[in-house]
């Protein structure tokens, strides 16, 4: 038997796919009412940690600044 969702050859006594997890029909009737339908795919967290990085480099970037930006003032405060 093969999985209807990806494709994986499987035994005829699994109720659901080793590969992806869908849902075997176990009788013929099941598997006409049951409608193919592929899992839902985990929301990638990319854009989080990409979010979360460039707040990082902003927060030190604006540290930096604020870092020169004092140095360069002791430098040309005489005292």
């Amino acid at each position: 038997m093969r999985c209807p969702n990806c494709k994986a050859e499987l035994s005829d006594q699994v109720k659901y796919c080793t590969r992806c997890g869908y849902k075997l029909a176990t009788n013929e009737n099941e598997f006409q009412n049951y409608a193919a339908k592929p899992l839902r795919r985990k929301k990638s967290k990319l854009p989080i940690v990409i979010m979360i990085l460039c707040a990082i480099i902003l927060i030190a970037g604006a540290a930096g600044a604020l870092l020169l930006a004092g140095r360069n003032n002791k430098e040309t405060d005489p005292k």
